[in-house]
């Protein structure tokens, strides 16, 4: 909304005095000048703006427009049927009128917004034009709508809209005295104005008060969309760095600060400002008197309170505008839980945090106005801790003694708190008890964040968390109740770093203090033994984990459907780890029938549902690719990836993790086209939300190499595989099996780019991890191992390979007991080895044994089953049954053809060995 007239004299004066300045200087300036009207900075900074990047005939024009007390239109003016009645208000850039349209047609009064005059150069122009273009495409009641347009006889744009009479929406609620569920209905109405907006691509990048206007109906009408901007705009000549100088720092979001891309999120963390006005009359981040400098500085660094701390609070300069009439305690009831969350939810630092889009955010508060549970929850400790984690990636500048003094202040706090607890029932006793640890946990952090720096001694991330636990357990020692409940936090925290071992130690001092306690079932207790298994299972201690789980999930089953979640955790942990034990037998029936009664009632109505439907079908889905059915495994992986969207919107770092688990997945099909596809954008989205050095994004890394390296893209998939290294070492140790698995596809990428000896060793301490892990009669180990006698063949040391293919291979019978894909793989390798020997007859019998056995146990497209057949019509052919191998090629030419399509690279080198088989035939024809 344009600043009344007698606000741009003050504009003016700031703009000249800052020009009289060196640039360097200038934002300083103006950031203090306009420290108390917050409003009147963006109007000097689109003037300097404007100033700075044209020409120097244009800065001469812009001194001299800015020195203007109005437009050049006239009370009169005509401007097509429109004639100006008066001057609304003014901004940088242009004027707003109000004016009359009085002929034979109709009578109508409408707000005509103007350039103004001797600042029409070809950026403002453009961006002007960019405004009544986004504008023309919307239409919608709650936003004032664009009713024509046209130039001044001079030349200037200008744009005909609605008029608007109202107050903006903050003054409203003050001047109705509404209260707070007519307000969250207020912002509902906005939220669909902004989500229209947003279904046609288009972000308003500047949500505050002054942009919405109640009518007196209590109808808001959303204005101003001056600096919106079209999601698919490729465009960069406009929408850059000068318009993170158009905003208005109270209500800008951390990505529009930094410069980053914006997104439907961006709007959201803006409503979630409005929101929170709203319903407390404060500002998140503005305290008191703070600079835009040091608001855009808070709005980065500094978490809001929630609103109902925030309102019994004594903070001068706040409740501009008053809040509903409740006194502070039954403000804060009222606003406690629900709303809390759902404006925390808006107001997060990441924008894959937020709502995913205003239309997120109105359903929620649908479900808050209709009594539903909304889907917005409190951050958790684990997650508080990882954001002060990369915000302080390495260490955290403050004084060891400082630290000890918050923790000691925080238990001291505890301590009093658990007195006054025992009054209460036991249910509220838990639910408190569990929220004043979350929070003093997360006190600990926030202790040592920048600003609370006492001194240059660099203390790490793991120093604050050893720090804080000794003290802890220490002070709480004659709490038990409350000690296991952050000896879980901690040990949990110590696994997110990767510190299993310390994670370890802590987890089983949890449960044990738990069974001490007798309280052993427990919905925290179990939590707890999860976690515990967790921390074996990420240290390759699967008998530990097994027996842990094993006792969880027998304990779980006691529990009501309302802890429904903690059973699925429990039998889906188990089963993952059996799955690395090689026992997919006990393994797979945990998944499906988990799977099964997720889908039944009452279980399936229960909050949270979903994302464990999610996690299921993703953990079925890896499943069966291990047991090579890729067919199934597809479509169930898909499915994680669409309940997991649903969950935490499409670029999610939760996504991504499903998009390389797909990617995993169409390898292992040798689907490697289509397992590119979904290997980059995991990685995309990973390293947007994670960062480079994140596990999960070299989890995404590796998934990309290893399907460039079976598309033939050696060169790139070689640069992949250090980062992978590197970040696995550093957080499981140089003998974990993730390590193994790295080792192994380097060696691979060596191999398939015609280095074998060099692979070789590679492929040896592949072996020897996964043999240190799981033993030498194991899955993982006989892949390393089979890759070591491809190796071998490659390097022409054939009796070698032949020895020691034929050990694998006795290895994999043994393993499998029965078809599978792997012992099809040996077969087939042993043939051509055999053949490569000129053991012709015995390599027939060996390559006619995996025919069998792949057409039984694989999918016509398996390219495990079409090599197989290669190697038999190649065998026929050596033994010179020409005849005979031609007729196996056309058949594994069909089905590829069939299944593939024809420009598969697969299905293209079947149909060249066809081709010379068939000139080699002519050429031996008599």
């Amino acid at each position: 909304m344009p600043l009344p007239p007698e606000k741009w004299q003050r504009v003016r004066e700031i703009f000249e005095e800052a020009l009289k300045l060196d640039p360097p200087k200038r934002k300083a300036f103006v950031d203090e000048s306009c420290k108390h009207d917050p409003e009147l900075l963006p109007e000097v900074q689109s003037l300097l703006t404007a100033y700075q990047e044209e020409d120097s005939l244009v800065k001469d024009v812009v001194s001299e427009a800015a020195g203007k007390v109005t437009g050049p239109l006239r009370v009169g003016t005509a401007l097509g049927p429109y004639r100006i009645a008066k001057l609304i208000g003014e901004g940088g850039m242009g004027a707003v009128y109000l004016a009359e349209r009085d002929d034979d047609a109709f009578h109508k009064r409408v707000a005509i917004k103007v350039v103004r005059g001797g600042l029409d150069s070809p950026k403002i122009v453009q961006r002007f034009m960019a405004e009544r273009r986004i504008l023309a495409t919307l239409d919608h009641p709650n936003i004032a709508s664009v009713l024509d347009g046209g130039s001044t006889e001079d030349g200037l744009p200008y744009l005909v809209m609605e008029y608007v009479q109202g107050e903006t929406i903050d003054r409203f609620c003050a001047s109705q005295d509404l209260n707070l569920r007519d307000r969250v209905k207020l912002l509902r109405s906005v939220c669909r104005a902004v989500e229209h907006a947003h279904q046609q691509l288009i972000v308003h990048r500047d949500l505050k008060p002054a942009n919405v206007l109640v009518t007196d109906p209590g109808e808001p009408k959303l204005l101003d969309f001056g600096i919106a901007k079209l999601l698919d705009e490729s465009d960069g000549s406009m929408h850059t760095a000068t318009e993170a100088r158009l905003l208005t720092p109270e209500y800008a979001s951390p990505e529009q600060i930094r410069g980053n891309p914006v997104t439907t999120a961006t709007d959201v963390h803006a409503l979630g400002i409005l929101l929170y006005e709203l319903l407390t009359g404060r500002h998140p981040f503005r305290r008191g008197t703070e600079t835009p400098r040091e608001i855009e500085a808070a709005v980065l660094d500094r978490d809001p309170e929630p609103p109902s701390t925030s309102v019994t609070r004594e903070v001068p300069g706040q409740h501009e505008h008053p809040i509903p009439r409740l006194n502070p305690l039954e403000l804060r009831k009222e606003l406690s839980g629900d709303l809390d969350n759902i404006v925390l939810k808006s107001l997060a630092k990441e924008p894959e945090r937020r709502y995913a889009s205003a239309a997120a955010l109105g359903d929620d508060l649908d479900r808050y106005l209709d009594n539903r549970p909304v889907a917005a929850r409190p951050d958790t400790f684990a997650y508080r801790t990882r954001k002060f984690l990369r915000r302080n990636p390495i260490g955290v500048a403050i004084a060891g003694a400082f630290l000890v003094t918050i923790v000691s202040a925080a238990v001291i706090s505890t301590r009093a708190y658990l007195r006054a607890e025992s009054m209460r029932v036991e249910a509220e006793t838990q639910r408190d008890r569990l929220k004043e640890i979350n929070s003093f946990m997360g006190s600990v952090f926030q202790a040592a964040s920048p600003e609370k720096r006492q001194s240059p001694e660099e203390i790490s991330a793991r120093d604050i968390l050893d720090t804080a636990a000794a003290k802890i357990e220490t002070e709480l020692k004659d709490r038990p109740e409350v000690a296991v409940a952050v000896q879980t936090e901690i040990g949990r925290r110590y696994n997110d770093l990767g510190f299993f071992e310390k994670s370890q130690e802590y987890l089983e001092q949890a449960v044990a203090g738990y069974t001490q306690l007798e309280k052993l079932d427990t919905p925290e207790a179990l939590t707890a033994q999860v976690y515990l298994a967790d921390a074996f299972h990420d240290q390759a201690k699967y008998d530990e984990a097994v027996a842990v789980l094993v006792r969880a999930c027998d304990l779980a089953k006691d529990l009501g459907p309302d802890h429904f979640d903690i059973k699925s955790s429990a039998l889906r942990m188990l089963s993952r780890v059996y799955l690395d034990q090689g026992d997919r037998e006990k393994a797979a029936p945990l998944l499906e029938e988990l799977l099964v009664e997720l889908d039944q009632e009452p279980i399936r109505s229960l909050p949270g549902v979903l994302e464990d439907r999610a996690d299921t079908a993703n953990d079925l889905g890896l499943l069966r690719v291990r047991q090579a059915r890729y067919e199934e495994a597809e479509p169930l992986l898909r499915l994680a990836i669409e309940l997991r969207t649903q969950l935490r919107g499409e670029d999610h770092s939760e996504t991504g993790e499903m998009w390389a688990n797909l990617a995993y997945a169409l390898n292992r099909a040798g689907d490697y086209e289509e397992a590119l596809v979904s290997a980059r954008r995991a990685l995309a989205i990973h390293v947007a939300t994670l960062g480079e050095d994140h596990l999960e994004t070299a989890n995404s890394r590796i998934n990309l190499a290893d399907a460039l390296v079976n598309l033939g893209e050696l060169e790139e998939a070689e640069s992949h595989y250090p980062l992978v290294l590197e970040a696995y070492s550093k957080s499981y140790g140089e003998d974990h099996p993730r390590i193994g698995t790295v080792y192994n596809n380097m060696a691979l990428a060596l191999l398939n780019g015609g280095a074998p000896e060099e692979a070789i060793p590679k492929f040896e301490e592949a072996a020897r991890i996964y043999g240190l892990a799981f033993g030498d009669e194991h899955a993982w180990t006989a892949i390393a191992r089979h890759n070591i006698v491809r190796a071998l063949r490659g390097a022409k040391r054939l009796d070698e390979a032949e020895q020691a293919g034929r050990a694998n291979l006795a290895v994999r019978k043994k393993i499998f007991e029965g078809d599978h894909p792997d012992i099809v793989r040996s077969l087939t390798l042993l043939s051509a080895i055999l053949r490569d020997q000129d053991a012709a007859v015995k390599a027939e019998l060996l390559a006619r044994e995996a025919v069998v056995i792949g057409e039984r146990s694989l999918p016509p497209n398996s390219p495990v089953r079409l090599s197989a057949s290669r190697e038999l019509s190649t065998c026929m052919a050596k033994l010179g049954l020409y005849d005979e191998a031609e007729a196996i090629l056309v058949a594994a030419h069909t089905m590829s053809d069939s299944a593939r399509g024809g420009d598969d690279k697969l299905t293209v080198s079947i149909a060249e060995q066809l081709a010379k088989l068939r000139e080699k035939e002519s050429d031996l024809a008599p």
